[in-house]
């Protein structure tokens, strides 16, 4: 708490991610959503996990940092041409998913935005950058929060893009670092979320921790294995 405090003289006390208009009311429609993405992100979030120790354990040890990493920010460079929103840490594209329209229209913005920032964010790991994956991972949840919710939206006129989007990204984060609390409690903070939200969004976040374990499960199950005989 001091340190917040501290920080908070020199840094302000913004908002980090603007959801809009919310009133901390949900409906029984947006518990139902929480079921679906949480699964739908859940597994996405055990994939990126999965991509990004696979990006870091493959990294370049020799010369070949030196040809693999100017690569990746060039490829990064062109993708950010039409698609700036993929560069920096994903607080852009993330904003992007939390302020988007309620229009079918943003549909193919949203899931270019997705797969464009977790290719960008896993090669450039892979090329020998030093990064995390924390901030990436509310950007993709975000975009997949969004994705989800405008299509859900369709069939129920309730809520607002930025309270999908908020799940999304606490779900999909959930997933990919496995820390539930950690993944609400952050998302929550840097959005300024009503407290009301915690019922969705620990719904969400619980189907999406269970549903990461259970993709998790066989690969965790093959790395003791090793580990153990390597012992």
């Amino acid at each position: 708490a001091l340190a917040s405090w501290v920080a908070s003289l020199v840094k302000g006390t913004h908002t980090f991610y603007l959801i809009g208009e919310t009133d901390g009311l949900f409906t029984p429609d947006y518990m139902a959503f929480a079921l679906v993405a949480g699964m739908i992100l859940g597994a996405a979030g055990a994939l990126f996990r999965r991509g990004s120790q696979w990006a870091e354990k493959s990294k370049p040890s020799g010369v070949g940092i030196l040809w693999m990493l100017p690569l990746a920010g060039l490829l990064t460079g062109v993708v950010a041409i039409w698609m700036p929103q993929v560069m920096g840490n994903g607080r852009a594209t993330a904003q992007l998913s939390f302020s988007s329209d309620v229009d079918l229209a943003v549909l193919p913005i949203l899931l270019v935005s997705f797969l464009a920032k977790a290719i960008v964010t896993l090669l450039t790991i892979r090329s020998g950058a030093s990064g995390g994956v924390l901030q990436p991972g509310i950007a993709l949840g975000a975009s997949g929060g969004a994705l989800l919710g405008i299509l859900w939206m369709q069939i129920f006129h309730t809520n607002s893009i930025g309270m999908y989007a908020l799940l999304g990204a606490c779900a999909l984060l959930a997933a990919s670092q496995q820390a539930p609390l950690m993944a609400i409690c952050l998302v929550m903070e840097l959005a300024d979320a009503p407290i009301n939200l915690f019922v969705p969004i620990g719904f969400a976040v619980a189907v999406s921790a269970f549903v990461a374990s259970r993709l998790g499960g066989p690969l965790a199950a093959v790395h003791l294995s090793k580990s153990a005989k390597k012992c």
